[in-house]
């Protein structure tokens, strides 16, 4: 059972935990940066908090105010009953734009989705984009309700050849993520308007849950050349298959490792760099660069 509910902070199912385990609900909550929203205009240094209403200034706590309210609801699970699983069951920005003074040679929408896909991270939770509409258009939008918030649109697909024709805000849509982790996940970071395109992701090792292998997301899409790899945290090995754009990392699960923090920094690597084969496998002890 899917549960999906208005995000108002008073507003929680009355469901016990008896129920919540019987039923298998899902707890998927709607968290929209809502001055974008409703206004259509995007405010880099401005917005409310989705809580409180209270007003936010500054591009930081904007996205620690917006994840911090993810983090929330998935802490209510608790309060609920049962520690259900937890999605934010839409967030998403519209493409409708009005274009501001706070930008010149940046692409509003970019940077709102930007935003809400940081919250995200900052939450530490699932979500789903709203939305993918085939037949959206410059004109009519998605076709419903007076909306533009797909995530494609026909009219900027122009190169049938090519995957991402017709992607709108696609360099802070497409990022790379924890797929799987065996343990904890501490924290995960993505900066999109780094050169490097830096991602960082830290987890606390679980060994009881039977793997050591944690898997993480690299589109091409971003490390077109390839990546470097860095760990600052914890001992393991690590191999990427380019074809799944998959990295998975081992963490050692020798006696003594249980609740080891283990901690990855993934940036862009150089164009120029040698070319190796799609599937390497190395480990903390190694200076490691992985290419396509």
């Amino acid at each position: 059972v899917l549960d999906m509910t208005n995000p108002s902070k008073s507003e929680r199912p009355n469901l016990t935990a008896e129920q919540v385990g019987k039923r298998g609900f899902v707890w998927a909550k709607h968290c929209y940066d809502g001055i974008t929203l409703l206004t259509c205009s995007f405010h880099r240094w401005l917005s409310l908090n989705p809580i409180t209403n209270a007003i936010v200034i500054g591009r930081h706590w904007i996205q620690k105010s917006l994840g911090s309210s993810m983090a929330l609801f998935k802490e209510e699970t608790v309060k609920m009953g049962g520690g259900s699983p937890v999605l934010i069951g839409e967030c998403g920005i519209p493409f409708r734009l009005r274009r501001n003074q706070d930008f010149t040679d940046l692409d509003p929408a970019t940077c709102a989705l930007n935003n809400t896909m940081r919250a995200v991270e900052i939450g530490m939770v699932s979500c789903t984009l709203w939305n993918y509409t085939a037949g959206n258009t410059n004109r009519y939008g998605d076709d419903w309700n007076g909306e533009d918030l797909s995530i494609f649109s026909e009219d900027q697909h122009t190169d049938k050849t090519d995957l991402n024709s017709g992607g709108r805000a696609l360099a802070t849509a497409i990022r790379p993520y924890a797929l799987a982790t065996a343990g904890e996940p501490t924290a995960m970071d993505f900066f999109p308007y780094k050169q490097d395109k830096r991602f960082l992701f830290s987890f606390t090792a679980d060994n009881a849950l039977g793997t050591n292998e944690t898997v993480m997301f690299l589109p091409r899409y971003h490390y077109p050349f390839g990546v470097i790899v860095t760990q600052t945290a914890g001992k393991g090995t690590w191999s990427i298959d380019w074809k799944k754009q998959a990295l998975t990392y081992r963490h050692d699960h020798r006696s003594g490792s249980d609740g080891e923090e283990h901690s990855l920094v993934i940036t862009k690597a150089p164009r120029d760099s040698l070319l190796r084969n799609s599937q390497t496998t190395q480990s903390s002890e190694d200076n490691f660069e992985e290419n396509l």
